[in-house]
């Protein structure tokens, strides 16, 4: 699932990945996971944006769409359902988890600091706390005899350490569309259709034959990557189109909102590395 704000050319990627479909069976999944993900994207797509300065600053959360919107605090019963959809995960595979929470707990950590309201919740801030550490597989007995806001502070410092790894942001993504992809690596540069300026250079959409070709360069014009992109199967796409406004660079990577049949969302690290994308189905 891809928003798209036309007006402060905002990409909001509600991402969700990794979560192996094959954990739940479609009955458990519609009538325990699906619900509160439901929940979950209402309550962030109707989010109201504001232009004050937190006063508890957390870095990256504009990658994840989380940065100057309101969020409301989730009831005791959702918090006990993410829980237990954790546990539930984390029995299956332990190498699967609801890891794509992590961003909208710190989140909350960051809104709801006890210095940034008049009457904080210590409470609710424990249940997020709690809730993060079940997530991440963590003990949480040494860090649960310091202070609140001492607590908060090494979630913020678990969750940057989280970030420089490709593999960290997948988890942590919330996405319907089909993928990661990563396309076909290629010498062909083909004829190129549409040249994008960022700030590392340059992306560079072309066509060859029936294969659209995407080809990043750095400001002195050298090549950083090189793929054929294609879909399910690995079927090549054969027409690529750009969005109004394409790129959209955040603290964790640059974006580009492309459209092949539907929405198609390339990522790279600010630098230009190739990440992955994601194809809309």
């Amino acid at each position: 699932m891809f928003l798209y704000s036309l007006e402060n050319t905002t990409i909001c990627t509600l991402q969700w990945n990794q979560i192996d479909k094959t954990i739940f069976t479609v009955n458990r999944f519609f009538q325990s996971f699906l619900p509160i993900l439901i929940v979950l994207m209402v309550s962030h797509t109707k989010a109201q944006t504001t232009d004050q300065k937190p006063c508890y600053p957390i870095s990256y959360l504009d990658f994840f769409g989380l940065e100057g919107i309101e969020l409301k605090k989730w009831p005791q019963e959702e918090l006990d359902g993410l829980k237990q959809l954790t546990l539930a995960a984390q029995k299956k595979d332990t190498t699967v988890t609801t890891s794509f929470l992590i961003p909208m707990i710190v989140y909350q950590l960051k809104e709801f600091h006890p210095n940034c309201v008049e009457s904080d919740d210590s409470d609710y801030l424990k249940e997020l706390i709690q809730l993060y550490f079940l997530i991440r597989q963590i003990d949480q007995q040494e860090v649960g005899a310091l202070a609140l806001t001492d607590q908060i502070d090494w979630v913020r410092n678990d969750f940057y350490s989280l970030i420089p790894e490709d593999e960290n942001l997948l988890n942590m993504n919330f996405t319907l569309d089909d993928g990661p992809f990563y396309g076909t690596d290629t010498q062909e540069e083909g004829i190129p259709e549409h040249t994008l300026s960022t700030e590392f250079g340059e992306i560079i959409i072309s066509k060859l034959d029936k294969q659209s070709i995407i080809t990043a360069k750095d400001k002195d014009g050298a090549v950083l990557w090189r793929k054929i992109i294609t879909g399910l199967q690995g079927s090549p796409v054969s027409e690529i189109r750009l969005a109004e406004h394409p790129v959209h660079k955040t603290s964790a990577a640059t974006i580009v909102q492309l459209f092949a049949g539907e929405s198609l969302t390339l990522y790279m690290r600010n630098d230009g590395r190739f990440m992955y994308y994601y194809h809309s189905w």
